[in-house]
């Protein structure tokens, strides 16, 4: 059968111009978002961006960028974790939002991300803090191990893949 992914949509990317979406998120934003904030938003979750902003327009403090360097603002947290299943601070942080994808973001943004998230689901300081170093290492030596491994498939002539089979003795 013909490979049906050269047609297939992902989910929330319904659209056929980056750039066109990204117009029409400044322009339903108006003045809740800067320019920046919408730009990472459509990057992120696509038109679920819309998703997003009506969380900032219901209640303006989650329009706050989470730290003033991160585009994202803290309705980008309850979306992740509300529409996105995120379920611990690093799903958010690193799997959700890129801000920690490349390794720990700066402790800043992690407390930002994690106030909002312990507001949403009543945790306590220590069901927030005590996972929080174990979550990043693990995330961060994924992250670190993803960038070691990349290939740029525009420069490589060929690439070969070896398939091992496991011993399940």
């Amino acid at each position: 059968p013909p490979c049906r992914t050269e047609a297939t949509r992902l989910p929330f990317w319904d659209f056929d111009s980056l750039a066109e979406e990204e117009a029409r998120a400044a322009a339903a934003a108006g003045d809740v978002l800067d320019i920046e904030s919408v730009r990472a938003l459509v990057a992120t979750h696509g038109s679920a961006w819309r998703a997003v902003l009506a969380r900032c327009e219901k209640d303006g403090a989650l329009s706050e960028r989470l730290t003033p360097d991160v585009p994202y603002p803290a309705a980008a947290v309850l979306h992740a974790i509300e529409d996105e299943m995120a379920v611990t601070l690093a799903d958010v942080v690193v799997r959700r939002l890129p801000i920690g994808s490349a390794g720990y973001p700066g402790d800043e943004v992690v407390a930002t991300s994690g106030a909002v998230m312990a507001a949403a689901l009543g945790w306590d300081a220590e069901r927030l803090a005590a996972p929080l170093s174990d979550q990043f290492e693990g995330a961060a030596d994924r992250a670190q191990h993803a960038q070691r491994q990349h290939v740029d498939l525009e420069q490589a002539e060929r690439i070969e893949v070896v398939l091992v089979p496991l011993d399940h003795a």
